[in-house]
């Protein structure tokens, strides 16, 4: 147990969460109460998942993110929408990264000029892209990342990396 070693659980649902089945392995109301409190211990970061139950409340409490996602359970006769849950340790946030706008302080002059390039070449795609989307909405034709990279002559893969904040 490490700062950076990171934690995945996945253990057997708490009896009462569950629609039907057992566990090869089971664990007790109580096995998962001290599982709780290994895991308010550890140094690593950690993420655990299960469906929403008191016994994992000490994690919330103790500034753990809860995620709920909606899931189709299945059993031989049956198909139920559940919520499963994740617990993110408050350890797995990375504070965000800031970039600052590069001045002339903090450039050489290769790097203000490579800045500058890079900078109008991106404006320059962006102002393509949009044209792109404008023209195939007056048209009524489908507004599609891969008919945008056909237009334009930028990949699509770019597009989705770089440039999906504009669709």
């Amino acid at each position: 147990d490490r700062p950076e070693t990171l934690f995945y659980l996945d253990p057997p649902y708490v009896p009462d969460t569950r629609i039907n089945g057992k566990y090869e392995h089971e664990m007790t109301i109580e096995e998962h109460m001290d599982m709780v409190d290994s895991l308010l211990g550890i140094e690593g970061k950690a993420v655990l998942s299960g469906y929403a139950h008191p016994v994992y409340e000490p994690l919330e409490a103790a500034g753990w993110k809860r995620i709920d996602i909606e899931v189709i359970a299945t059993s031989s006769k049956t198909r139920t929408k559940r919520t499963e849950c994740l617990w993110i340790s408050p350890s797995c946030d990375r504070p965000k990264l800031t970039i600052e706008e590069p001045t002339q302080d903090n450039l050489t002059n290769r790097q203000a000029a490579a800045y500058r390039v890079h900078k109008a070449r991106t404006e320059d795609s962006e102002a393509k892209i949009i044209e792109a989307i404008k023209i195939l909405k007056r048209i009524g034709k489908k507004v599609t990342k891969a008919e945008v990279a056909r237009m334009t002559g930028i990949s699509r893969v770019q597009i989705s990396r770089r440039y999906s904040h504009l669709f």
